[in-house]
């Protein structure tokens, strides 16, 4: 294949940056992939981007192992589309990373250790009906934030116009708080495919509370027609304030802080 032939060429010196896009039409074997990502991800690697095609989502991770050895101290910059991204617990192989985006499904639980130079993190969660769980857990993604002490930015991407969820309006009593996480550094946060669900308001309320530097929290949404009311109890739920414009509505935003 002629991308081996390009990656013998280069075997033995210091690929910078890796983009690897695998369009649909191709069938690639897991295993030939690994061997490309093994050849390519040495020392002094700065930027890898993996791109693939979207049944790969739930039938490929990226190979961690890959980054021991000093091999994913040097990446700056990593993205990851339609495959798994699960390091294990106590892993510290990425310290220079400052920008990670992950193309994630949201049906599997997500662990995180030791980003600590990570400032941008961009996160898609997709995934078919039956992954769109009404029980899955946004708070799950409070570990990604909190190692991070040095992130500055996050925007959360939620692909789910026909997820069926528990709405917020439907018991505001009883809201979880995760305590000690403290994200100092958080300036500013996107949601886009924000919606009603109680446990999505739950991660909002979360934010607002924790992160004492924040100075901007942006919403989108089209599908939840309540998103102003939402807004609204966000905003007395966290005691913080939020402005929540008359309608129509396409962006809400919190800010003086």
């Amino acid at each position: 294949m002629r991308v081996d032939h390009i990656l013998e060429n280069h075997s033995g010196t210091v690929v910078k940056t890796l983009k690897l896009e695998i369009p649909d039409y191709c069938k690639v074997d897991t295993c030939q992939l690994n061997r490309w990502l093994h050849i390519a991800i040495t020392p002094g690697i700065e930027e890898v981007t993996l791109l693939l095609p979207e049944n790969y989502m739930t039938k490929y991770s990226f190979p961690c192992s890959l980054l021991f050895g000093g091999c994913g101290n040097s990446i700056r910059y990593l993205r990851l589309m339609d495959c798994a991204f699960r390091p294990p617990v106590g892993f510290d192989c990425l310290r220079s990373l400052t920008k990670l985006h992950l193309y994630e499904r949201v049906n599997t639980p997500m662990v995180a250790d030791n980003f600590l130079n990570l400032k941008y993190l961009n996160m898609y969660l997709a995934g078919d009906y039956e992954a769109f769980s009404p029980a899955y857990d946004y708070l799950s993604l409070v570990p990604f934030l909190d190692a991070s002490p040095a992130l500055e930015a996050f925007i959360l991407i939620v692909n789910g116009k026909d997820m069926k969820h528990v709405s917020v309006f439907g018991n505001a009593s009883h809201m979880r708080q995760i305590l000690g996480h403290k994200h100092d550094r958080l300036k500013k946060v996107q949601i886009n495919g924000f919606c009603s669900a109680k446990r999505m308001v739950e991660l909002t309320c979360h934010i607002l509370e924790n992160a004492s530097s924040l100075e901007s929290l942006t919403v989108n949404t089209i599908f939840d027609v309540f998103l102003r009311g939402v807004m609204m109890l966000v905003g007395a739920l966290s005691k913080r304030k939020v402005n929540v414009p008359p309608f129509p509505w396409k962006h809400i935003k919190h800010s003086g802080l």
